[in-house]
């Protein structure tokens, strides 16, 4: 019960936060939130009704230990958790399994038959452990059997569940436009520039192999802040200048990864159509980093302040 009054209060006040955030742009739309996804407008009614049409929607999946929070529709949440975030937890389960941590199912397959069993790694080795209630009986006694007897003669192929790359790859660009949500609330996430990304988003099939350079490790880029998620600005050069992302990698021995999404204007869209074509690398880059400041979204004065961010970095 602590925990859903908990979670029940932090909705509320996000939801505050976002209403206020939206009457400052559309004046006439007064004590509503709308979903940075779909673009459904809702009441604070949708906060109390069981289920909550509005959830929590966390920037870093749960699943990969992610604490930053914003709102979203419960029909969004669940269906990007449901078809794409669910490829990053699998990606970062196998990558533990091959650092020796866990255990993976698999499928042995062999000309008697197949059995389950479990994957692991050792020393960098790999053992397969037999699973009896994943497997026929009869089949299991004849391939063990089989493969005690001579196993350097036992032939087996292995069926891995592995994830999606390009489902991976929308999550992660699903978490980056939530975290532009949660930093410049309206201004971004409704700007023109930003379209393509919601209708990617919302339509994976638009995807093309060009959005692959949007998504990527950060290695070489100075000033960078790879501890934890943030919001950066690609000073330069200045032919690629974008917004970018900046999220702890899955495990510390990876590099940390980006997110690269359109600024504001025709330079914004003229850089990121650069990026798309392929002219994009981590060499050389030079960010400037924005801090967060949760005030910014509710307080007028703040008004256009991620477009006053993108023309003046270096006055933050």
């Amino acid at each position: 019960m602590a925990g859903t009054q908990k979670d029940k209060r932090e909705r509320e006040h996000l939801f505050s936060i976002y209403a206020k955030n939206l009457s400052i742009y559309f004046p006439d739309i007064v004590g509503k939130f709308l979903c940075p996804i779909c673009k459904k407008l809702f009441s604070r009614d949708d906060l109390n009704c069981l289920p909550p049409n509005i959830t929590r929607a966390h920037i870093i999946p749960r699943s990969l230990d992610g604490t930053l929070v914003t709102l979203s529709c419960k029909r969004c949440n669940d269906k990007i958790g449901y078809k794409f975030e669910k490829h990053l937890a699998k990606e970062k389960k196998i990558e533990d399994i091959l650092k020796g941590k866990g255990s993976l199912p698999v499928r042995i397959k062999t000309d008697l038959g197949e059995i389950g069993a479990d994957l692991s790694y050792q020393d960098s080795k790999p053992f397969i452990k037999h699973r009896p209630g994943q497997s026929n009986p009869k089949s299991s006694e004849k391939i063990i059997a089989d493969a005690i007897k001579d196993w350097s003669k036992f032939k087996f192929s292995m069926k891995v569940k592995m994830f999606n790359p390009k489902k991976r790859n929308v999550a992660i660009i699903h978490s980056a436009f939530l975290m532009m949500f949660y930093y410049f609330g309206y201004e971004y996430v409704l700007s023109p520039n930003a379209k393509p990304v919601r209708d990617l988003i919302l339509n994976p099939e638009l995807w093309s192999k060009s959005y692959e350079q949007i998504v990527g490790t950060l290695k070489n880029a100075s000033n960078c802040h790879c501890h934890s998620q943030n919001v950066s600005i690609i000073v330069s050069p200045k032919e690629i200048r974008s917004f970018l992302i900046e999220f702890p990698a899955p495990n510390k021995s990876t590099p940390a990864r980006y997110v690269l999404l359109p600024g504001f204007g025709k330079d914004g869209q003229g850089a990121y159509n650069h990026i798309l074509a392929g002219n994009f690398t981590t060499a050389n880059l030079n960010l400037r980093l924005i801090p967060y400041d949760e005030s910014s979204l509710t307080n007028p004065e703040f008004k256009w302040f991620a477009h006053k961010v993108w023309e003046y970095p270096f006055k933050i």
